[in-house]
């Protein structure tokens, strides 16, 4: 994890910028504004508020409870478009099998955090920092463009940011970790490593599953992306039970992870379809730094043995 994440004052200043954000969501949602847009606007306002306060305060039960508020509110938004409510002009999640993966997922996390699940916190931090990556790529092209599709990514990244703030903390992060493996909460490089994978590969997850039912534009890869997303899932889970073929499968996932993104770019780059290309740079972002995340893992694991080999020779 970036050294910048680990700072004291990191949460208070997400938090800030979260509030800022707001406003600039409002912005750009003045043009189609209705009850929806201006409430959701309001609340994140009023959350970012209270996550300030939080955080100074060192609340920590209540940050965790505005979390799982934020992430009901993403519940929400998703359930509406699998019951066919427009929210949107725009249908947000078009795909059935998606929408309901993400209210799933969604739902075991709120639970997770309830019970103050050490993967819970992984997992709201990958999605968090996905959220953020995502939603900031879609709405760079159209940052001065007001709309309601703008302001819907804007909304995005100022809920993703509120949950980094308020889960980021090094006194979270204990909470988090006290009834986990004291093996999580070692400061080794090498577990510091299999975290940080670990919460790059379920950041990529999603992103395997859109790219399979919603943007399939290299055939090729498009059928292996769901095995691939199950197969990480399952590392991530054995990795978490500190099984060590958990640990092994990162690692091997991360290969293939790579090779996916690779194959993906090369083919959508050479189908003629300029379109395709940028699509497929998309996704090799997400996929490529969990990738090099889980290579790095990997070398960190190789060490200890290239070492012992080397001293018997």
């Amino acid at each position: 994890m970036p050294n910048f994440l680990k700072s004291p004052r990191t949460p208070l200043l997400l938090s800030i910028l979260a509030l800022i954000l707001t406003g600039y969501a409002a912005w750009l949602g003045r043009t189609t504004a209705g009850c929806f847009e201006s409430g959701t606007t309001l609340l994140l306002a009023s959350i970012s508020v209270l996550s300030i306060a939080a955080v100074a305060g060192d609340k920590l039960r209540l940050q965790r409870g505005l979390s799982i508020s934020l992430f009901a509110l993403m519940i929400g938004m998703v359930g509406n478009s699998l019951v066919g409510t427009k929210l949107f002009a725009f249908d947000l999640f078009p795909d059935t099998r998606y929408a309901t993966f993400l209210v799933g997922l969604l739902a075991l996390n709120i639970v997770g955090l309830w019970r103050s699940s050490f993967l819970a916190r992984l997992l709201s931090l990958a999605l968090a920092g996905g959220g953020i990556l995502s939603s900031g790529l879609n709405l760079a092209p159209f940052a001065a463009e007001p709309s309601q599709y703008t302001w819907s990514l804007a909304i995005g990244i100022v809920g993703s940011l509120l949950i980094l703030a308020n889960l980021l903390g090094a006194a979270q992060r204990e909470h988090f970790e006290r009834d986990a493996s004291p093996l999580w909460s070692s400061s080794d490089p090498l577990l510091r490593s299999l975290r940080t994978t670990m919460i790059a590969l379920m950041a990529a997850i999603p992103l395997l599953l859109v790219y399979a039912w919603m943007q399939p534009i290299v055939p090729a890869t498009a059928t292996t992306a769901l095995p691939l997303a199950i197969f990480l899932s399952l590392a991530v889970i054995a990795s978490a039970k500190r099984m060590v073929i958990g640990a092994l499968g990162l690692v091997v996932g991360g290969v293939a992870l790579w090779a996916q993104t690779a194959v993906t770019l090369v083919l959508a780059n050479n189908s003629g379809n300029p379109a395709a290309g940028e699509i497929a740079l998309y996704y090799a972002l997400f996929w490529g730094l969990a990738g090099l995340s889980s290579l790095v893992s990997g070398a960190r694991m190789a060490t200890p043995i290239v070492r012992m080999l080397r001293s018997e020779n």
